[in-house]
């Protein structure tokens, strides 16, 4: 990885100026087999088989780009840039082994994907301690290839196999907002508005339809449109600096919150089923539902007391809260897989939040000494103190193996820091 800066200012208009760009190159091998215990199922006939998935990616990618802050007036800015990225990806894959029923899958793709990309700022300063702003953004992500892909997701030309990558995305960003400072800064509020409308959004899909009885993977699929908007809002508050005596005046409460709206606007997908021998393309549509990972509502709250004791050093108690509103980890509003050939099957959707995690609170403390000097800290602390059992993320393989895996999040923990700053 190599990056070049240029950056100036012109004499004779309040404009500074930053000029830039990068190259990159990226090399990956790697040889995994999912082991699968030979059994024949003659409901089926089938033979389960380990698989073998060998590939290699190699990635050269660049960008140049030119950026602007320029001070047309006493009170407004106006920032901007552009920037072309270009990226080129070789991926060699192939599959050995699986199921009885299709074969192995060998693959050798390449392509490019390039884009221009910038954003734009206007920034109104009312006065030394507040300002208003808007800004557009235009953001591009580029394709990606399944390394995980099988012959299901694999497209037989000629006789051939193709695993054609993931899809560019691109993301339109809009936002309002506003910052200020009063009282000598003991009040600071910040809050924001933005919506963000995304073309082939990239989502993070497992695969679970069992067709020829192979395990599920991860893949990165599009939906053709996306969007997210909503509300921040943070704000710091300083209630006794400088109005109590020096032991008492450290007191610091921090907070944020954030409503988001979420949504699938456009997202057709299928799944291949298998009955028999034979394999048929079922379509799903996703539209209209949340985004994976995306609770609507989150907040958060820290105080911390800084306490002054002169040449004793300072003592320092903290506590932190974090809420988070339900969440679910896949397309499917946490309701996992769902054969659509067989609704009243019992591997049929799960139940509520089966992929998903219900709203929950995480409470931790914290408790400092610090040495006069300011290099030295010791801390003990107790993070998740309720001992709260949440999930961090899921996935649903029921379809394969009759389960859900749940990734839970850190438990209690107690724990100690000694930190020296030099």
């Amino acid at each position: 990885y190599e990056e070049l800066h240029l950056d100036g200012e012109l004499e004779a208009e309040p404009v500074e100026w930053h000029l830039g760009g990068y190259y990159l190159r990226e090399e990956l091998d790697n040889d995994g087999t999912v082991f699968l215990y030979p059994d024949y199922i003659p409901q089926k006939d089938l033979l389960l088989l380990n698989t073998r998935r060998i590939y290699s990616q190699t990635i050269d990618s660049w960008a140049g780009w030119g950026e602007f802050s320029w001070d047309f007036a006493d009170d407004y800015t106006l920032e901007g840039g552009v920037r072309y990225n270009w990226e080129r990806k070789h991926f060699d894959f192939e599959k050995i082994g699986g199921t009885l029923v299709g074969g192995d899958v060998r693959a050798r793709e390449h392509a490019i994907f390039d884009a221009p990309t910038g954003q734009l700022i206007l920034t109104y300063h009312i006065d030394p301690e507040k300002a208003a702003y808007a800004r557009y953004t235009r953001g591009f992500k580029a394709g990606h290839y399944n390394a995980l892909a099988s012959q299901t997701g694999a497209e037989e030309r000629n006789g051939t196999f193709r695993v054609p990558p993931a899809k560019e995305e691109y993301n339109d960003a809009w936002e309002v907002g506003t910052r200020g400072a009063w009282l000598d800064r003991r009040i600071q509020l910040a809050g924001s508005f933005f919506y963000y409308r995304y073309e082939n959004y990239q989502v993070f899909q497992f695969t679970d339809s069992a067709a020829a009885n192979e395990p599920p993977v991860l893949e990165i699929v599009n939906a053709k449109q996306a969007e997210n908007y909503g509300v921040e809002l943070e704000g710091t508050l300083k209630p006794l600096e400088g109005w109590a005596p020096r032991l008492l005046s450290g007191l610091r409460l921090y907070g944020n919150f954030s409503w988001l709206h979420g949504e699938y606007l456009n997202f057709g997908t299928f799944r291949k089923f298998q009955k028999g021998r034979d394999l048929f393309n079922v379509a799903i549509d996703y539209s209209g539902k949340q985004l994976q990972n995306a609770p609507q509502y989150k907040a958060s709250g820290t105080a911390e007391w800084t306490f002054d004791l002169g040449r004793y050093g300072y003592l320092i108690p903290r506590y932190d809260v974090n809420w988070s509103d339900d969440v679910f980890f896949d397309t499917n509003e946490g309701h996992g897989s769902i054969d659509p050939t067989d609704p009243l099957s019992s591997k049929a959707a799960l139940p509520d939040y089966g992929v998903g995690q219900k709203q929950y609170f995480l409470h931790n403390v914290r408790l400092a000494y610090r040495m006069p000097s300011g290099n030295v800290e010791v801390a003990g602390w107790v993070r998740n103190l309720e001992d709260q059992v949440y999930k961090n993320y899921a996935f649903d393989v029921s379809r394969f193996t009759g389960i859900v895996i749940n990734y839970p999040g850190e438990p209690r923990t107690i724990g100690f820091d000694l930190l020296f700053t030099f």
